[in-house]
C-alpha cells in the first residue's frame, strides 16, 4: 500500500512537471513561424534576401520611419510556419498602416493589428502611445478576453530597439515619481493657497513595467526588434544589454533583421547587441 501511494505520488508530480513544460512550451515562439509573420509586419524588410543586414542596422536603412505594431492572431500561426494565405487579414491591415507611415503621430487600429508612429512631441515615442497612454487602453483593447481566443499568440514588434533614454530609463522614471509626490504633498500643505490650481499629470514612459499585459492571454508571446536605435549605437553595449536583458524577465525578446533572420536574445545577448554596434 505504502509502495502505491509512493507510485502515485511521483505520477502525480510527473504530470504536473509535464504540464508545466507544455505551458511555457505554448509561450515559446517558432523561429521559422515568426520570421514568416515580421516578413508581413516589418515593412522595411529588402526585398533582395541575399544582402546583409545586421542588428545595428545600415547605413540605407529607414532609420527614422520608425513605427511600432502588436499583433494578435491564432497561436497556430506562431508555432509552427503557416501558409500566407492564413495571414490574408493581417497582411492587409498592415498595408492599410503603410500607406500612412509617412505621418507623424500616426495611430492605427484595426482586428488584427494595433500600430503607432512616434509623436510630434520628441519625448512621446510609439512604443508609448501602444503600451502605456491612456493607462495602456490601445493594447487592452487588442487583448481583451474574447470566448475561446485566450490562447492567441501576441507579437509585438518595434522597428528600432526601444531607447535607452526614454523607453528603457527606469530610474529617470522613478526620480520624476519622487519629485511628482514631493509636489503633491506640498500642494496638499498649501491647499487654500492653490485651490484653483490644477493639479499636473505625470507621464511615466518607461516600458518595463507595462509589458505585462503582453503576458495577458496563454498563448506564445514575443517581443521583436530589427536594429538598434540610433542614437543608442555609440554607448555602452553593457547598458544595453543589461536592458535587454531586463525586458526577458517579462516576455521573450528578439532581434529579426532586415532579412527576416530572427534570434532570440537570450542572456548571453552578443546577436542582439554585437560587441560593434
Amino acid at each position: 500500500m505504502v509502495w502505491t501511494g509512493v507510485l502515485r505520488a511521483v505520477l502525480l508530480l510527473s504530470l504536473l512537471s509535464s504540464g508545466i513544460r507544455d505551458v511555457e512550451g505554448q509561450r515559446t515562439v517558432d523561429l521559422k513561424a515568426l520570421e514568416h509573420i515580421v516578413s508581413v509586419i516589418n515593412v522595411h524588410n529588402n526585398k533582395n534576401p541575399s544582402t546583409s543586414a545586421p542588428a545595428s542596422g545600415s547605413a540605407s536603412a529607414p532609420d527614422d520611419v520608425q513605427y511600432a505594431m502588436a499583433i494578435r492572431i491564432a497561436k497556430d500561426g506562431c508555432l509552427k510556419e503557416t501558409d500566407s494565405a492564413n495571414f490574408v487579414s493581417l497582411k492587409e491591415e498592415v498595408s492599410q498602416f503603410k500607406n500612412q507611415l509617412e505621418k507623424k503621430g500616426v495611430y492605427y487600429e484595426r482586428n488584427t493589428i494595433i500600430a503607432a508612429r512616434p509623436s510630434e512631441r520628441p519625448d512621446r515615442h510609439s512604443e508609448y502611445t501602444l503600451l502605456i497612454e491612456d493607462e495602456g487602453k490601445a493594447i487592452k483593447n487588442l487583448l481583451k478576453d474574447e470566448k475561446g481566443r485566450k490562447d492567441d499568440c501576441v507579437i509585438f514588434y518595434t522597428y528600432n530597439s526601444p531607447c535607452l533614454d526614454t523607453c528603457l530609463d527606469e530610474e529617470k522614471d522613478k526620480a520624476k515619481q519622487i519629485l511628482y509626490d514631493k509636489q503633491q504633498k506640498k500642494q496638499k500643505q498649501n491647499q487654500n493657497q492653490n485651490q484653483n490650481q490644477g493639479s499636473q499629470s505625470l507621464i511615466l514612459k518607461c516600458i518595463y513595467n507595462h509589458l505585462g499585459v503582453l503576458n495577458s492571454l496563454q498563448g506564445p508571446r514575443a517581443f521583436v526588434f530589427t536594429q538598434i536605435y540610433r542614437n543608442d549605437k555609440n554607448k555602452d553595449i553593457n547598458l544595453l544589454r543589461t536592458a535587454f536583458k531586463e525586458i526577458t524577465k517579462t516576455i521573450p525578446l528578439y532581434q529579426c533583421d532586415n532579412n527576416n533572420k530572427c534570434r532570440p536574445c537570450e542572456e548571453n545577448n552578443a546577436f542582439c547587441v554585437p560587441d560593434k554596434l
